[in-house]
């Protein structure tokens, strides 16, 4: 399912198919686009461990096999401080999965509809696996983490000239262990298909700022989606269960920063508000915008972005 046709939208919300999964989604290649897999990340936030702040678990392969090590640590006390490291040496995989990224027959953890079949790539020791299918992905990690992700409903697609094109982003709902204690918590994966872009983002000397946000509203409706900006070009997507969704390319950010005592060339936003304009088929108009309002908690609590407000 596409919501908007390629050629009319820089910025698309979609849910997945097979062919996503792949290394080249003839979604962009079918129109000229060269759309080879770069890079892709799932991550995640622990979240609601007794006596222990968020905890950040993320890993990041490449279609040639590659890993790059475990992210795994406790958020800082306070806006400055230093994350805590939580895995010990030897603990969790790095190098070259015994197992490259590839297609596999078979749908083993449910993670598709009815006859679909699966991606993964593993390592056998430490134990490591990442299965992604069209509905979810199943993610273990040695004896840190064994979780199962459900996708939500609808992803963000950038196209070119968008930022980071082609490019997906989207978020889960995690469950299953933590050291075996049983877990829930919001992250999400990303897609990049261009080795360019990723070379150009980490070269720029232009501002980046990103904002990626899910969660559970007082209504129990979901709510989901992520704000970016690097230099001049942005774009974000907001969604909410029973709602259309809103994309757009027309991002603005007005956040009010504070300085690390300790270092005051160190900045961090205490408080900012994200405002995505909605994008037409044609061009950009101006609609009434979304206001996605995040709030950092203070020194000395975990330094946490939660959505605070959202107005139309």
């Amino acid at each position: 399912m596409v919501l908007n046709q390629l050629s009319q939208a820089e910025v698309q919300a979609v849910a997945f198919s097979h062919d996503d999964l792949g290394p080249e989604p003839t979604r962009w290649t079918h129109s000229g686009i060269a759309a080879r897999q770069a890079l892709f990340v799932w991550w995640g936030y622990v979240t609601g461990l007794p006596n222990r702040r968020p905890i950040l678990v993320l890993r990041l392969f490449d279609p040639d096999g590659n890993t790059h090590d475990l992210f795994h640590s406790e958020n800082a006390p306070g806006m400055f401080g230093t994350p805590t490291p939580l895995s010990a040496a030897g603990e969790v995989f790095s190098g070259t999965p015994d197992r490259v990224y590839g297609r596999i027959e078979g749908d083993p953890d449910g993670l598709g509809l009815p006859g679909e079949w699966t991606y993964e790539t593993s390592a056998d020791s430490p134990r490591m696996l990442y299965r992604a299918g069209t509905q979810g992905m199943r993610v273990i990690e040695a004896d840190v983490l064994d979780v199962t992700a459900e996708y939500l409903p609808l992803a963000t697609a950038v196209n070119p000239p968008g930022v980071f094109a082609p490019y997906f982003t989207w978020s889960a709902e995690f469950s299953g262990t933590y050291r075996g204690e049983e877990v829930r918590f919001m992250g999400g994966s990303d897609r990049f298909y261009s080795r360019e872009a990723i070379a150009d983002l980490i070269a720029s000397p232009e501002p980046y700022s990103a904002f990626v946000f899910s969660g559970v509203g007082s209504d129990g409706r979901r709510e989901w989606g992520s704000a970016y900006q690097v230099g001049a070009k942005s774009f974000g997507m907001y969604c909410r269960d029973g709602q259309e969704p809103v994309v757009s390319n027309d991002v603005d950010m007005d956040a009010t920063y504070v300085s690390d005592p300790a270092d005051p060339s160190r900045v961090a936003p205490q408080e900012a508000t994200w405002t995505l304009a909605e994008s037409n088929s044609i061009g950009r108009r101006r609609a009434p915008p979304w206001r996605l309002s995040s709030t950092i908690s203070a020194p000395g609590t975990s330094a946490t972005a939660r959505v605070s407000s959202c107005v139309r």
